[in-house]
């Protein structure tokens, strides 16, 4: 009875550890992050504001869920303000299953490529 018991605790670890996006799909994501994109979009949060227009980066942490952060492309990595841009669970992909495609959708929402070089503000 033990060892069922022990059994079934390790399989629930295994299985509460499986991540909604897979190792293949976190380095697609991580390509989103070597381009520059403009803001579609103003954010605020509290005090800081990410205004329309500006130029900025990205950076995507993954796991049951995708944030996207963006931060202005003239800013020291180590000194951004990163402002978070896009928040999205499982549950808002078609049959809870992760698509680069309606990544892509969601993200052009909020930010496009830069296809020419724009001066970031």
């Amino acid at each position: 009875m033990k060892k069922f018991i022990i059994i079934k605790l390790i399989c629930l670890f295994f299985i509460s550890c499986s991540s909604f996006v897979k190792k293949g799909d976190q380095e697609v994501l991580k390509q989103y992050e070597n381009s520059a994109y403009i803001m579609l979009t103003e954010v605020t949060i509290g005090q800081h504001v990410l205004p329309k227009n500006t130029k900025v980066r990205l950076l995507i942490l993954s796991g049951d869920w995708i944030k996207v952060y963006a931060f202005r492309y003239d800013e020291d990595i180590l000194q951004q303000r990163r402002m978070l841009i896009l928040y999205l669970f499982s549950d808002d992909f078609p049959n809870e299953k992760f698509d680069v495609n309606f990544f892509e959708g969601k993200l052009h929402e909020v930010v496009r490529p830069v296809t020419e070089n724009i001066r970031g503000r």
